[in-house]
């Protein structure tokens, strides 16, 4: 009976595959981090935006309230005087 022999383009057939889907599995997950990394930063800077927006607001407020202030003070003066 004779019994096949392995030859190295059955090995590498069968074992050429391996690397390939380790190497492209390994480039999935650097690009899922590349990915998470990336919306992590453009999170960061609509956080940043959003937190400047807040920042304004406030500021402009406090200057609306201080003058209505200012206004309110300066009537009464010349109200009770």
């Amino acid at each position: 009976m004779d019994v096949p022999l392995r030859t190295a383009y059955s090995q590498a057939g069968r074992y050429g595959m391996q690397p390939k889907a380790k190497q492209s599995s390994r480039a999935g997950a650097a690009k899922t981090r590349t990915e998470t990394v990336e919306l992590v930063e453009e999170k960061q800077k609509l956080l940043d935006i959003r937190e400047k927006g807040e920042r304004e607001r406030c500021a402009s407020r406090r200057y609306l309230l201080n003058i209505i202030v200012k206004l309110i003070c300066k009537n009464l003066s010349t109200f009770f005087n």
